[in-house]
Parts: C-alpha cells; sequence; structure tokens
C-alpha cells in the first residue's frame, strides 16, 4: 500500500498518510489500551481533528510496527504478576519501564504525542466527547 493511503478514516472517508499518523496535528494521539497480549491487540487511538469529522481512529500496535525504533519483540507481559496494568486504561499515558512489548509502544506513544502541539483543553474536550 503507497506511504500516502496508510489509513482510511470511516467516518470522512479520507485517506491518512503514514506521516498524518506519525506527527500531523489534524491526527492526534489520545491513548493506548491493549484489548490482549500482543501487537495485533495493542491500539493506538487518535482523533481525526478536521471540519465535520472529530471521530476516533484506532490503530493496531501491528500496523505501526514498522515505525518504531526501538525493539518490539520482547514478550508482552501483560496480565503477569510483573505488569503494572497501564495498558488496560486507556487513559492511563504513564511510561512503563517494563521490558515488554507493550512498554516499547508506549514509549512510541508518547512521542507521537510530542511530536503534536494541541492546545490540552481541546483535547481534553474531545476526549470527553468520545465514548472508546
Amino acid at each position: 500500500m503507497p506511504i500516502n493511503r496508510f489509513k482510511l478514516c470511516n467516518s470522512c472517508n479520507r485517506w491518512l498518510s503514514a506521516e498524518d499518523i506519525l506527527s500531523n496535528p489534524v491526527v492526534y494521539p489520545i491513548g493506548l489500551a491493549a484489548h490482549g497480549v500482543g501487537m495485533a491487540n495493542l491500539f493506538f487511538y487518535f482523533v481525526h481533528h478536521v471540519p465535520d469529522c472529530m471521530s476516533t481512529i484506532m490503530i493496531s500496535a501491528a500496523e505501526l510496527a514498522p515505525f518504531v525504533l526501538e525493539k518490539t519483540d520482547q514478550k508482552a507481559l501483560l496480565g503477569s504478576e510483573d505488569c503494572p496494568g497501564h495498558c488496560t486504561d486507556l487513559h492511563d499515558l504513564r511510561e512503563c519501564s517494563m521490558n515488554c512489548q507493550h512498554a516499547a509502544f508506549r514509549r512510541f506513544y508518547q512521542t507521537l504525542q510530542a511530536n503534536r502541539r494541541e492546545p490540552k483543553s481541546r483535547i481534553n474536550l474531545v476526549m470527553n466527547r468520545s465514548s472508546v
């Protein structure tokens, strides 16, 4: 698939490029949550900030793995005694220091957030409106 057609927004039917997902402020990361163990069950959530859209877009960690610079082949610790459980809560955005596949993606998520310049009040409004 061409890089300029990375993900389709199902609400407004606009294609988002990989660059949009990685750094464009109109695609703002709002959370990361695991729905099971492994990359295929770990999802990044974004809000598509364009007129007449504002929808939530969900992208699996597996889809974003090619863009993660650190090693992502560690064992996922979700559900184990060693897991602090950050990935079970979409709004828990704290860094995880565990040697875990999900922790590597949490650090990548924090990089995505740092690449944006979005007023905090607008993000809180969107997060409160979305029911993910």
